[in-house]
């Protein structure tokens, strides 16, 4: 695997932990 899938990865992470909070506001309310 090269570094730049490996940056793609941590974004791709990063992008769903953001979803997966915004998520969580929106069940909140």
């Amino acid at each position: 695997m090269t570094s730049h899938q490996l940056e793609v990865r941590h974004d791709y992470k990063r992008y769903a932990k953001e979803l997966q909070c915004q998520d969580e506001d929106t069940s909140v309310t």
